[in-house]
């Protein structure tokens, strides 16, 4: 898995800002500057929409966890980072820094069967 999957530079509240999308954040800093002002961690990502702003820009809109941040960019750039921001949607970033698919890992609840004698196990569980 690559370490950054997009770079690209925006008007955010009217200040040029330079984006980067990696796979647990999006982070933006000043253009020019190295610090990074402001961050969103990706969990915590729960829409991603674009909007027209103009002729030839669009607002791309991340909305997560109270708050939302609005990118003003190109259109294709703008389709890129939502293209990629719904696949992270398929994806869990494990530690080591691999990442396999949700459905690799998760079993659907149909499979979970409970088992025969579930009151005498809860009551053995409790110590009775």
């Amino acid at each position: 898995m690559c370490d950054q999957w997009i770079t690209f530079r925006s008007s955010l509240a009217g200040v040029v800002t330079d984006v980067r999308i990696l796979p647990t954040r999006i982070e933006w800093s000043v253009a020019g500057q190295r610090q990074v002002i402001e961050m969103m961690p990706a969990s915590a990502i729960s829409t991603v929409t674009i909007s027209r702003a103009g002729y030839s820009k669009r607002i791309l809109d991340v909305v997560g966890c109270g708050r939302s941040v609005r990118f003003r960019t190109t259109r294709a750039i703008a389709e890129d980072a939502k293209r990629i921001l719904d696949e992270r949607d398929e994806r869990v970033v494990i530690d080591s820094g691999d990442a396999v698919r949700r459905t690799d890992v998760a079993r659907p609840a149909d499979d979970l069967e409970a088992p025969d004698d579930f009151e005498e196990a809860c009551l053995r569980l409790l110590g009775f």
